[in-house]
């Protein structure tokens, strides 16, 4: 678990502290093996049943929390730090606005404008969403759960699809690719086209190669009774959202 944080962070986040700290982990687990040498016999055993869906739970979770990890860090340069756009779009930076709408069409100007006023609790609530959604997805994995299986499969396909969204817009956006790129090398302009689709999609298939560790169902009527409760959630709060906005429509800018 320490080694997957650690790996983690390289790659969401890639700072020099989190490659120190990821090779001393490494280098720990290869040497342990070498220490134990003279000691009663500790070869590891294939994973038990219950210790593969601890696994795999990991790798959604480290998923969830990698995006987050990378639009904290100040200056994110791992390879999967471009991953941040697609789970948690986080606004640009106003510096990069500036430089875009020196040049760009008044509309691209606005619509980056508006996304620097992006800010406070609610946008900070919808964009941790997704995050929050995996990281149940993967508690559920943990327990055995085929709700959560199949929630984590449409959840990452749903990823995937959007990251192909955000691939098609960087390829011929001049202003997403600044957005997204930055000051970055080519390479970083490779993985911001390849990764967003392929990393969601990878933990998909994992879900379904490894399906029959997910046997755990719930009880006969509990979905269609948290499908009742989640619609009415919905009708509830979008009853609000659109009678507030009504009354409040003046206040905002077209």
């Amino acid at each position: 678990m320490v080694v997957a944080g650690r790996g983690a962070l390289v790659a969401y986040s890639g700072e020099l502290t989190d490659c120190l700290l990821f090779a001393a982990a490494s280098t720990g687990l290869a040497a342990g093996p070498l220490v134990l040498r003279g000691a009663a016999d500790r070869r590891a055993a294939a994973p038990s049943r219950a210790e593969g869906r601890v696994l795999v739970a990991l790798v959604v979770a480290a998923s969830a929390v990698g995006p987050v990890v990378a639009a904290v860090a100040q200056t994110p340069i791992g390879p999967l730090s471009v991953l941040q756009f697609v789970v948690l779009s986080p606004p640009p930076d106003a510096a990069t606005v500036q430089q875009i709408c020196s040049t760009a069409a008044a509309e691209v100007c606005r619509s980056l404008q508006a996304q620097l006023r992006l800010s406070g609790l609610g946008p900070a609530i919808a964009s941790v969403v997704p995050v929050l959604l995996l990281l149940v997805t993967a508690e559920g994995l943990r327990r055995g759960r085929r709700a959560a299986w199949a929630a984590g499969i449409g959840l990452n396909l749903l990823l995937a699809l959007l990251g192909l969204v955000l691939a098609a817009q960087v390829a011929t956006i001049p202003a997403e690719q600044l957005v997204v790129y930055g000051g970055a090398p080519g390479a970083r302009q490779v993985l911001a086209l390849v990764l967003p689709p392929l990393l969601p999609l990878a933990v998909a298939v994992l879900l379904v190669v490894t399906r029959a560790r997910f046997a755990v169902r719930a009880p006969s009527g509990t979905y269609r009774r948290l499908g009742l409760v989640a619609a009415s959630a919905l009708v509830l709060a979008a009853v609000a959202y659109v009678g507030g906005g009504t009354l409040a429509a003046g206040g905002f800018d077209r």
